[in-house]
């Protein structure tokens, strides 16, 4: 997820690492702190998850899964019903 800071600017990116199959006794979360900027790449549908995650998108998809809202953006994810070809 990509945690945010006072004023809504991203501060660096927290992984998970460690752990297989869902094994969540075995990961550890760590935090790697941005000098300058964050560019989140994580292709078509893993952009929009970590924005999810992260507190940016639709209020209300937020409020149902629990996250606090950082910006609302409704337009997170939305047209992403159109790739299910892929």
């Amino acid at each position: 997820r990509v945690p945010f800071g006072e004023g809504g600017r991203a501060t660096g990116v927290e992984v998970s690492i460690g752990g297989q199959d869902g094994e969540a006794a075995e990961r550890r979360r760590v935090f790697y702190r941005a000098t300058k900027e964050v560019i989140l790449a994580a292709g078509t549908f893993n952009s929009p998850k970590l924005l999810t995650l992260s507190g940016v998108a639709e209020p209300r998809e937020l409020e149902l899964l629990g996250i606090p809202l950082v910006a609302s953006s409704p337009e997170v994810g939305r047209n992403l019903h159109e790739h299910v070809g892929l």
